[in-house]
């Protein structure tokens, strides 16, 4: 489903799209979100995006009223739904929640650094065809995702995703200094009331650290907390045990599960 300026569109043909320099220059911004019962931390999403806009120069904010009457006014429920703006157009675009990947992710190093650079890397613009192209790669040699690395060797993201490594009850994510995409549910776990005895940081993280870690998880709106069982190359990777062998990951998938509990979402 596409919903086009407020009006719904039965097909990408429609002619209610007004061509601006979203269309013709990649001058936009999106936030894809999951929809239950209601919008996923949708306020969350909005702050974001709002944010990315006015970095963009678009004038144009969303309000939390226009995405939800949408969402009612089209019965839009258990769907992924894409938020798209660019300086004259609101674009919503529906399509089916994803599937965890049964026993966790496998990602592809790519140690060529990020495939976007200043002023575009950390932020979520339509200017997205590099990391599309990196994942693409990386799953036609039968990975799931692409695991960004520097030339020096420090960790950033994956295409689509957030990195967390668990070593004991220290759990640590790569530093977000304008190079990734800080994610909703990457800050929520790194918000997370730390008396349970785990040190949850940001930090530099290094293809050493990748390797000796005890665990690896992802995270992302859309499919949460994930977690990794091999990162590296073929024929040189690292395979990782399930991290929910682990009490830091158990405390930290619990308190998000409960997090979707609070707004009538069950996983």
């Amino acid at each position: 489903m596409l919903i086009i300026n407020g009006q719904r569109a039965e097909s990408d043909r429609s002619t209610n799209l007004a061509f601006d320099e979203g269309l013709a220059f990649g001058r936009g911004a999106f936030e894809t979100l999951p929809v239950h019962d209601q919008p996923f931390w949708l306020d969350q999403h909005l702050e974001r995006l709002n944010r990315t806009l006015t970095r963009l120069g678009i004038s144009r904010q969303v309000a939390a009223a226009e995405i939800l009457s949408q969402v009612q006014e089209n019965h839009i429920r258990n769907q992924t739904v894409k938020i798209i703006v660019t300086p004259e157009n609101l674009i919503l675009a529906t399509r089916p929640l994803p599937s965890p990947v049964p026993g966790g992710q496998r990602l592809l190093l790519h140690a060529e650094g990020h495939p976007l650079r200043a002023p575009l890397a950390g932020l979520k613009t339509l200017n997205y065809l590099g990391l599309l192209l990196v994942r693409e790669q990386a799953q036609a040699s039968g990975w799931q995702d692409a695991l960004l690395v520097t030339d020096q060797g420090q960790v950033l993201e994956t295409t689509t995703a957030n990195v967390f490594i668990i070593q004991g009850n220290q759990i640590r994510t790569p530093q977000a200094r304008g190079d990734l995409l800080p994610g909703i549910v990457r800050q929520f776990v790194l918000d997370l009331d730390q008396s349970w005895d785990l040190s949850i940081q940001e930090g530099p993280v290094t293809c050493e650290d990748l390797r000796a870690a005890e665990g690896v998880f992802v995270t992302n709106s859309l499919v949460g907390i994930q977690p990794v069982r091999e990162v590296g190359r073929t024929g040189d990777s690292n395979l990782y045990p399930d991290p929910f062998n682990s009490r830091a990951f158990r405390a930290i998938n619990a308190a998000y599960q409960a997090a979707q509990n609070e707004v009538g979402i069950h996983a």
